[in-house]
């Protein structure tokens, strides 16, 4: 009776102390039902060990009393006991006096069956094509927007259905292109999304385009290659030129398609910007066949040429998109779309049924950024940071040019090299097993089957890590089969 008490309504309930017995502990260690064939104190004692060894026990963290570890594990407090003194001894906890039990090991941490398993992404690779230099990105700055925000954020941002596409991120975003892309729109013209490949999956849904064909530039992005295959789409290959897509040809070769997806700005990965005439000779064959042009603007911060996108010239046509994300860190996933007029209903019905995963928080945060002028700021440092990286990789592969590879003459991004003396392959092997990410030109081609060509990104990584990398290229040269130019490779 000492641990019951009489409530306001009669009944019996039990003592507090009692009531904070039997709550979940903080700690908690399932698993020890296995290996039945142990002793329960065994099996107690090897699961705590593997819990701390694999590091989800980290040195220093308390460990829950015995009780109610012992209520936990539905066994015996002299059991539990009788582990925790094997580990005390073992040196992997630590007893302190009306305290308790706290992890004591710091040795190496293995790792878990699951991680042992998991490759390296090749976009964390120097070299990797689709590396962002978020080592530039003023992370400082953004906490303390963000910090600010969060004190005063409305509950209705935080709600995930309400805050998609915040209405003061659309009047920054419209006064952001106004005045750095030469792009007069509304905001309402104005549709916020998660990616540029969201929005590319978006707009062939809202076009009613999905099994029809698309003009594609040659060579171009296997992501949106992706995208369009996903929906059917019918891609048709047009080469380009000096002055980029080359619209008179595409014409000959696909005379009724009436959808073109072009980067006029920056093209992956020839690297050429489409001449203005060009622009102009593409606006007005949408106007005149009423045709569609999806136009991405990625990396229009790098582009040598100052030239206004297409959608300034035919907006009833254009539906243009860019992102914020590789320019400022990936994970921030906001991008837009600005459409014609008669496209607006269709992506504001549509949009919210495909992507429900945008993030308000990041939005309002993005808002402050950009019409703090931060936005433009940073922009200045990508691109003075890219010139210094791409001068800073040129010299290292300048040093180990000669017989086996030598840099392409007009080098810019992405930067490349031809393999003279050695196979294109092998040498793509042989980096990947050093931790180097080559690309092969051909992966992103459709009329190109085998290039003796690799390209090497440089913008997402610092000097430093190109000369590191630079070596470790070097390095593996002299141990690659030779061949001579025009034959197979010799054993």
């Amino acid at each position: 009776m000492g641990n019951e008490r009489i409530n306001p309504e009669g009944e019996r309930s039990r003592h507090p102390r009692t009531e904070q017995l039997t709550r979940r502990p903080r700690c908690q260690f399932r698993g020890v039902e296995h290996d039945h064939h142990l002793d329960l104190n065994e099996r107690i004692y090897r699961r705590i060990r593997q819990l701390i060894i694999t590091g989800f026990l980290k040195s220093g963290a308390r460990l829950a009393s015995s009780r109610n570890l012992a209520l936990t594990l539905k066994a015996s407090r002299n059991s539990v006991v009788t582990a925790t003194e094997r580990l005390v001894a073992d040196g992997f906890l630590q007893a302190k006096r009306r305290s308790g039990l706290y992890v004591s090991y710091s040795g190496p941490i293995a790792p878990t069956a699951n991680e042992a398993k998991v490759d390296l992404n090749p976009g964390f690779l120097p070299f990797a094509l689709d590396a962002s230099p978020v080592d530039l990105f003023p992370k400082p700055l953004w906490a303390q927007l963000q910090s600010r925000r969060w004190r005063s954020m409305p509950d209705r941002w935080l709600d995930g259905n309400a805050g998609k596409d915040i209405g003061i991120l659309r009047q920054a975003i419209a006064s952001h292109l106004a005045t750095q892309r030469g792009l007069l729109c509304s905001p309402e013209r104005i549709f916020v999304s998660t990616s540029s490949m969201a929005l590319l999956d978006l707009t062939i849904r809202c076009l009613g385009a999905r099994g029809r064909p698309i003009w594609v530039e040659d060579p171009g992005s296997d992501f949106c290659w992706d995208v369009l295959r996903a929906n059917d789409m019918d891609l048709v290959p047009v080469c380009l030129d000096l002055s980029g897509f080359a619209i008179a040809k595409a014409r000959q070769v696909s005379p009724d398609t009436a959808i073109a997806l072009v980067t006029p700005s920056l093209q992956f990965p020839s690297g050429i910007t489409m001449s203005l005439e060009r622009r102009q000779e593409l606006a007005d064959w949408a106007r005149a066949s009423n045709g569609w042009i999806l136009e991405d603007d990625f990396d229009w911060q790098h582009s040598p040429a100052d030239l206004a996108p297409i959608a300034a010239l035919c907006p009833s046509r254009v539906i243009y998109f860019d992102s914020f994300n590789h320019a400022m860190f990936p994970a921030l996933g906001v991008a837009f779309a600005v459409l014609p007029d008669e496209l607006i209903d269709r992506f504001r019905s549509l949009g919210p049924l495909l992507d429900r995963t945008g993030c308000a928080p990041h939005q309002i945060v993005l808002t402050d950024f950009i019409e703090g002028g931060h936005f433009e700021r940073h922009l200045d440092r990508l691109r003075s940071a890219a010139l210094e990286r791409r001068d800073a990789l040129d010299a290292v592969l300048n040093r180990i040019s000669g017989t086996l590879v030598q840099p392409k003459p007009g080098n810019g991004w992405p930067f490349t090299l031809t393999c003279v003396g050695v196979s294109q392959p092998q040498l793509i092997c042989a980096a990947r097993q050093v931790g180097l990410a080559l690309s092969d030109p051909s992966a992103f081609s459709f009329s190109v089957s085998r290039s003796d060509e690799v390209m090497l990104g440089y913008r997402g990584f610092s000097p430093a890590i190109l000369h590191s990398a630079g070596a470790g290229l070097q390095s593996i040269l002299p141990e690659l089969p030779r061949r001579s130019k025009g034959t197979e490779l010799q054993p």
